[in-house]
């Protein structure tokens, strides 16, 4: 017994700053800085040229993106600039938008749930789409297809997507995919 209490009470005695709060956050700030400088300092910079070359495109010759690149590119300012105006298509599920969000009632919300690891840390992405009138009435949370040009505009100071639709419908559910092939 005292040989497992001891190493554990002597590695905390003289090892106690390796784990304090203040010494993971002083190390987690210094880390994460450095890589995300050392990730971001060879990358090119982000093109037309780039976007056209990682980016299908669909028999019209809109760009389909996914919706959480377009989501995250408002915090871009380069995928801003290379995106402003061009034209998409994207699925997801619509619902309605906020009236405190949509003053002049002409928006919906595209959203898909967005998964990472597991089910607890899924999240909701969504992104307006503005109609040039009233939008049509779908049940909240079916599948369709939007067209249109991206655009963006400030809420609350953040730079933010959203797509100003061509024409709209209902389609399927994109098809399940596997995360590992089965072995």
């Amino acid at each position: 017994l005292l040989l497992m209490i001891i190493p554990v009470f002597a590695g905390l005695a003289f090892t106690k700053d390796d784990f304090s709060a203040e010494f993971v956050e002083r190390r987690s700030r210094a880390s994460s800085a450095q890589s995300l400088d050392r990730l971001f300092a060879n990358l090119p910079p982000y093109t037309r040229e780039t976007l056209e070359r990682n980016t299908r495109r669909d028999k019209e010759g809109n760009f389909l993106v996914e919706l959480p690149q377009l989501f995250w590119s408002g915090s871009d300012q380069e995928m801003r600039e290379v995106m402003d105006n061009i034209p998409v298509a994207l699925t997801g599920k619509i619902t309605s938008e906020s009236a405190d969000l949509d003053p002049e009632g002409r928006r919906l919300r595209l959203y898909k749930l967005m998964m990472t690891c597991c089910a607890a840390d899924a999240a909701v992405i969504g992104v307006p789409v503005e109609f040039e009138g009233p939008p049509p009435t779908f049940p909240s949370g079916r599948w369709v297809k939007v067209t249109g040009t991206i655009a963006y505009e400030t809420r609350e100071e953040e730079p933010t997507a959203f797509i100003k639709v061509a024409s709209i419908e209902e389609t399927e559910p994109p098809a399940p995919t596997k995360p590992f092939p089965s072995w």
